[in-house]
Order: structure tokens, then C-alpha cells, then sequence
């Protein structure tokens, strides 16, 4: 079973293959054989106004028509996952076969309770008309029966669904509604989980895309998109516990009710904000008329017994002298209303009838009450959701860049210790992006340089250019390895932090083989040094170097030419290849920036990490070391919550 979805140059999604019934009806056999299969199914097909039917049609049925649609992603005929747009959202125009279809699945319990209702009715006036009178009056009563069983399951389902429904499941159906939803993932397998999980995520942000990109192009506009919308799932759409686990320990996820609760918000940036929630509370509205259901059926008993003794002679035969008689005339007194032929003879069943005038009205306030506390505290689970939501949306945005694949590692180890999750990719742009998760109300991005160095098409200019209008960024940290050039001074794996970035690459060469570097000599943001500056007083890892980097797209590893540099440039402490590009991006989008790395290596001056001379090169556990340290350092950075602020949130 193959979905291959393109998207058009205009925008619009274009389907590829499209599933068999006999595909559709194996998936759904297979989530119906999974462990929390029938929790998915009765979320998918939740039961109708009328009890006996169900609102949506059969899986196989909805199934086939989310593929239909391209809401639907499968692997195989296992694993599938299921999206829905907010109910507000114009569906997909589709074929007159597949629009009837759609129409059936989505309205089902509509079409069961009314369709054999008209059909009987007209069954019936032909059969009027006809003059076949008994045949009419059996087919009147058959839809009289029919509405009453129907409207009687639909009493009993509604007094039982309401007295069993945790109120974060209602929260969850009004996001659902309003929202992009993963009604559906199913993965018997468990090694191909994640797989299923990006691609429905990826699906839904390629949907959210191409519909934005669509109305561009009606309106004779083109438009880069980024999608900022949150994906609502619901744990009870989710079939293994593989996969529960899966999603909630991603870095999209967000559980706003805490860990293990109906309501999944999923999105590039999730909250690390402790749940808001309330302590479950058992409905006082149903635990009232438990106690009146036992208050009405207890009574007549402490009637019945001083109507016996009272009554006298002809009195008796319309005393409330039985359970039956004085259940019937306490009933009626509820309704303000006399029984005909029953009439008290005792004192004792006056007061009780007078009390019982005061339970209709106290019922009715109690019931309001009650609606009115429901419906607040209903709001106020939404609000947290919402307000979930919007900090998923709004949090600070940090954007690592690193070049190599140990400085990679070492941001996502740090990362990892951070936030407990595995780092995620997202594949839609030109550029890799790897979310690392939130942190402090910091949402953690990652990208790596394809090339070393500034200018070449993978080097740190473009890449870094094209990841910001990508992630939008509030800040960007250029971190992993670096030389140093004082090696009497500092050491291996200590941090060096870039007060001031000279670009070496644009150079005047004159007589007598003399340079004049003619390169920028930028400072970094101020913000960012300032953190850094405030951090490094906590920071309990390698010491911190402030000062000078030059950066120059070329590999040292000479003595004579770091002697040269150090005599050109006496007071940088260290150099690196991707930083003049990195800087150069980050100032034309308009993007706070700063330099954090770590000394690796004295670029081919033969001394050991302690800065003793010695017979050495470029070790990898030194590289190791500086990558950790610089992680380290900017992960820290971080979980103080020196990035939780955007810079345009910052009082001035």
C-alpha cells in the first residue's frame, strides 16, 4: 500500500496510489487487534446522539476516504496514522464517488436514524394511499418502535458517557476541533514507530504548506511558508504503548495536563512548563441525585409506618398504609401535585410531604449549579491547553550551529541530559533542521554546516542563512571546536568566547610580501555576550576565554604560520573557518549571534594539552573534549534560562 504525495508548483497536493477496500479493511483490522485498539476505535467512531448507532462510518470506510483525501499515512497493511483538519477548515474537493463517500462516513448516525425512519414513512403513505390500512398502521407502529428504542439509547448513552468522561477528554474534543488533529497511529511494529510518527508529523506540516502555498497562488502571489501550527493528538488514538511512549517522550509532544493524560499537543516547539492541572473531583451534581434516588426510595418507609398507627377505620383505605401507595404520593408531592384516592392520616407524612415540595426546586438549582461549575471548569481546561499552546508557538527560539560530526554529538548528548528526548529531524526545507526540544521556555534547534569553511555552497554563510528564514530564530550560537593561539597560557578544552570576530579572508597584499587585512572586525551581539558573561560565573566546567577570534577559511596546521598570525593579530586568543560567514548571516536577517567554542588544538604547534611542548598534532580526544566543553557550555547557557526572553519581549 503506497501514498506517494507530491506538491505542485502552485502548491496543491497531488495523490499518487490509492488503497484497495481489501488494504483498508486489513488496517483496520489491525488496530482493532492492538492493545488499546478499541479505545482508537471508539475515539475514530464515537457514539451518535441516538446511542445505537455510531457518528462516523466503518474504519475501513474512513480510512479509505482520509486516503482519499491525503490525510492518511501507512506502512504496509500495518502501520497507519490518520489526520484531520480543524472542523472550520474547507475540506479537499474530491470525485462525486469519493465526495458521497466522504459524506456517508462523516455523517453515518445521521444517515442510520433518519434514513429507515423516511423510508418507513414513505412506505407507509404509499400504503395510505393505497387503501392497505393495516399495512400502514404496522409499518407506523415499526417507526414508532424504531424512534422510541432509538431516542431511549440515546438518554441512556448520553446519562452514562457524561457520568463516565474525564473532563480533559472534552478539552481534548474542542482542540481536536478547532485545531489539526492525529486522530490515528497504529504501528504493530515496534522498530518502525518513529518512522510512522515523522512521517504523519511531516505530512501534516507538507498539508499546512501547500494549502497556504495554494491560496498564495490564487491570489497571483508566491510565499515562503513555515508552518507555526500546533498538531492536537489524543493518547487514546494511539494503539501500542511503544508507541504512547514514543510520542510522549518526542521533543514535539507536550502533555499540558501532565504525563499520561487524554490531551497531546504537538508541535517544532514544546513547553517544559510543569502541568497545570486541578485534583479529579467526583461530579457533585451526579453524586446529588444518587443521594435523593436513595432519599425518595427511603422515605415512604418512615411513612408507611405512622400511617398504620394514625389511620382509623375508613381512613385506612386511603392512608399511605403500603411502600407502593406512599412511594406513588411522595413522588407526586415532588411535582407539587395530589394523588387521587390517597390522602395522609398522619402528622408525620404533612411534614414529609412539605419537605418534599422542597426538592424539584433544590434539584433544578443544584442542576445549574452544577452546569455552571462544569462549564467553568470546562473553559478553564481549555485555557490551559490554549495557553500550552501558545507558549509551544511563542517560546524563545535558539539555533546551534556546529560544522563537524563530533561538535554534532556533543550538542545532542547535552541536549539529551537537558530534556530526556531524542533529537528530531525535520526534513521539509533545503536546510536540516534537528529540534532538540525546549528548554527553560527555550526551544533548542540545531544545523550542521555541510562544508568547513564560509564561502563554498555548503559553507556557513548560506547554510546559516537558509536555516534562519527557516526557524526563524531569536538567537543563533556558532559552538563546537576551535584552535587556540596562546598555548603557554590556556589549555585544551577550555571555552573561548569571541568578544570581538576578525575576518582574515579580505586581505591587501603590497610590496614586500606585506598584508593588510581589510576584513570586519565585528563584536557580537551585546545581549548574548552579557548572558555569557553572567553564565560563566556559574559555570562550574573548563575555564572561559573572552578575547579576539579571527576567522580565516583556511586549515592551519603550520608553525610559521601561526607564529605570522600571532605577530599580526597579538591580541586574539584563538581562530575557526565558519565564523565570518556565520556572523555575516546572522546580521542581515537581523538575528542576535555569538561564537562559543573550545580549544582543540594549537593549529600544529607541537604542544599538549597543558601547553608543554610536545610531538603532537590534532587528536581526536582532544577534539572530543573541546566539542563537549562547548556544549556543555552553551546547553548551560540555556537551562539557566538566560534565552527564555525574545529580544523584542525585552524592556528597554
Amino acid at each position: 500500500m503506497s501514498h506517494d504525495w507530491t506538491s505542485t508548483r502552485d502548491g496543491r497536493a497531488v495523490r499518487g496510489t490509492e488503497p484497495t477496500w481489501s488494504q483498508c479493511r486489513r488496517l483496520a483490522r489491525s488496530v482493532r487487534a492492538a492493545r488499546h485498539g478499541r479505545e482508537a476505535y471508539a475515539w475514530m467512531r464515537p457514539r451518535a446522539a441516538a446511542g445505537m448507532f455510531r457518528q462516523r462510518g466503518p474504519l475501513p470506510l474512513l480510512l479509505a476516504v482520509a486516503a482519499a483525501e491525503g490525510l492518511l499515512v501507512s506502512q504496509g497493511d500495518s502501520g497507519v496514522a490518520v489526520l484531520e483538519p480543524p472542523m472550520r477548515k474547507r475540506r479537499r474537493p474530491l470525485s462525486v464517488r469519493w465526495t458521497v463517500l466522504r459524506f456517508a462516513a462523516q455523517h453515518w448516525g445521521l444517515l442510520l436514524l433518519a434514513g429507515p425512519p423516511i423510508s418507513l414513512l414513505l412506505l407507509a403513505i404509499a400504503a395510505a394511499l393505497l387503501h392497505a390500512v393495516v399495512p400502514a398502521l404496522l409499518v407506523i407502529a415499526v417507526l414508532t418502535a424504531y424512534l422510541a428504542a432509538a431516542m431511549t439509547s440515546g438518554l441512556i448513552t448520553q446519562i452514562v458517557s457524561d457520568s463516565r468522561r474525564p473532563p480533559i477528554r472534552a478539552v481534548a474534543n474542542t482542540m481536536a476541533a478547532t485545531s489539526w488533529s492525529l486522530v490515528l497511529l497504529h504501528q504493530p511494529d515496534d522498530q518502525s514507530a518513529r518512522q510512522l510518527f515523522d512521517s504523519a508529523y511531516q505530512r501534516f506540516t507538507a498539508l499546512v504548506r501547500a494549502e497556504i502555498k495554494l491560496a498564495a497562488h490564487e491570489l497571483g502571489g508566491e510565499v515562503r511558508v513555515r508552518v507555526t501550527d500546533t498538531l492536537v493528538g489524543r493518547l487514546s488514538g494511539i494503539t501500542t504503548e511503544v508507541m504512547r511512549d514514543l510520542v510522549s517522550s518526542s521533543v514535539r509532544a507536550g502533555m499540558p495536563f501532565g504525563p499520561g493524560t487524554e490531551l497531546i499537543l504537538m508541535a517544532n516547539a514544546t513547553t517544559d512548563q510543569e502541568p497545570s492541572t486541578r485534583q479529579p473531583q467526583v461530579a457533585f451534581f451526579w453524586l446529588y441525585l444518587f443521594a435523593l434516588t436513595v432519599l425518595t426510595l427511603g422515605l415512604p418507609m418512615m411513612i408507611v409506618v405512622p400511617e398504620r398507627s394514625d389511620c382509623l377505620g375508613a381512613e385506612c383505605a386511603v392512608a399511605l398504609t403500603d411502600y407502593g401507595r406512599a412511594l406513588d404520593w411522595l413522588v407526586y408531592q415532588m411535582l407539587f401535585q395530589n394523588v387521587p384516592g390517597l390522602s395522609p392520616s398522619s402528622g408525620n407524612s404533612v411534614v414529609l410531604g412539605v419537605l418534599a415540595h422542597l426538592l424539584l426546586p433544590m434539584t433544578l438549582l443544584v442542576g445549574v449549579v452544577a452546569a455552571r461549575r462544569s462549564m467553568a471548569e470546562h473553559r478553564h481546561r481549555v485555557s490551559v491547553a490554549q495557553r500550552e499552546r501558545e507558549r509551544m508557538l511563542t517560546n524563545a527560539h535558539v539555533l546551534i550551529v556546529v560544522t563537524t560530526p563530533v561538535e554534532w554529538r556533543s550538542v545532542a548528548r547535552a541536549a539529551y541530559r537537558a530534556t530526556g528526548k531524542a533529537v528530531a529531524m525535520d526534513f521539509q526545507h533545503r536546510q536540516v533542521v534537528y529540534e532538540l526540544g525546549s528548554i527553560r521556555d527555550t526551544t533548542v534547534s540545531m544545523i550542521r554546516i555541510g562544508d568547513q569553511g564560509a564561502l563554498s555552497p555548503g559553507g556557513s554563510a548560506l547554510s546559516t542563512v537558509d536555516a534562519i528564514q527557516q526557524v526563524r530564530p531569536d538567537y543563533a550560537i556558532l559552538t563546537g571546536i576551535c584552535y587556540g593561539l596562546r598555548p603557554k597560557e590556556h589549555r585544551i578544552g577550555d571555552v573561548v568566547l569571541g568578544k570581538r570576530v576578525q575576518d582574515l579572508d579580505h586581505q591587501k597584499w603590497v610590496e614586500e610580501q606585506t598584508i593588510q587585512v581589510r576584513g570586519e572586525n565585528i563584536q557580537p551581539s551585546p545581549t548574548l555576550l552579557g548572558r555569557c558573561h553572567a553564565v560563566a560565573g556559574t559555570w562550574t566546567g573548563s575555564a572561559v576565554r573572552e578575547g579576539e577570534m579571527v576567522s580565516w577559511t583556511k586549515l592551519l596546521n603550520s608553525d610559521s604560520a601561526v607564529k605570522a598570525l600571532r605577530e599580526q593579530r597579538p591580541d586574539a586568543i584563538g581562530g575557526e573557518m565558519e565564523g565570518s560567514g556565520f556572523h555575516a548571516a546572522a546580521r542581515r536577517e537581523g538575528v542576535e549571534w555569538v561564537i562559543v567554542k573550545s580549544i582543540s588544538d594549537w593549529a600544529g604547534q607541537h604542544f599538549d594539552a597543558e601547553g608543554r611542548e610536545a610531538e603532537i598534532g590534532k587528536p581526536d580526544d582532544f577534539q572530543q573534549r573541546a566539542a563537549d566543553n562547548a556544549a556543555d557550555f552553551v546547553l548551560h547557557m540555556i537551562e539557566m534560562g538566560a534565552l527564555s526572553a525574545k529580544p523584542s519581549d525585552m524592556r528597554r
